[in-house]
């Protein structure tokens, strides 16, 4: 099996790849579409087209957590993409970011930016059988296999996503 080799893109490569993914085409629907499954799907897609990317994960000051696209671009550099829009999102630790999401507020201090790189990792998905959000593990770190204890990521009060570690 041939292993494809994935390259960081001009930002205009990236926004025309991401128009015919059309993410934001998808309806948001808690807790059976949301963040995680917008981000794994633009993931997949630029994957499979020998983009270089990244899922990312960003965890706010109130243990809340989003999930987007990181691209390395040619010309912009590392850049964060809200899968949900289409849109880029400034995200840098110690800073508050640009917009809102389900349980954090436009503003909201970042603590901490995790990307797992397609190319880096041998990502798998998985499924959380309590609230079916959709998230990345390096499967060569693991073994090939997730560990059982793994806990569900969904705050059972207001259904944000909890911090990830």
């Amino acid at each position: 099996m041939n292993r494809i080799e994935h390259q960081n893109a001009l930002y205009l490569v990236v926004k025309m790849l991401l128009s015919e993914v059309r993410t934001w085409a998808f309806t948001y629907r808690f807790p059976s579409y949301v963040c995680t499954h917008f981000s794994k799907v633009l993931f997949d897609k630029m994957t499979v087209q020998g983009v270089r990317c990244g899922y990312v994960i960003v965890t706010f000051e109130n243990n809340m957590s989003h999930a987007l696209v990181a691209f390395d671009t040619l010309d912009r550099g590392l850049i964060y993409l809200e899968p949900q829009d289409g849109y880029e999102v400034h995200a840098e630790v110690g800073k508050g970011i640009d917009t809102g999401y389900a349980g954090v507020d436009a503003g909201s201090i970042v603590t901490s930016i995790r990307i797992s790189w397609n190319d880096e990792m041998v990502l798998e998905f998985y499924e959380c059988p309590v609230c079916g959000y959709i998230l990345p593990y390096d499967a060569k770190n693991l073994g090939g296999s997730l560990a059982r204890s793994v806990a569900c990521p969904i705050n059972p009060e207001d259904g944000a996503m909890q911090r990830i570690t």
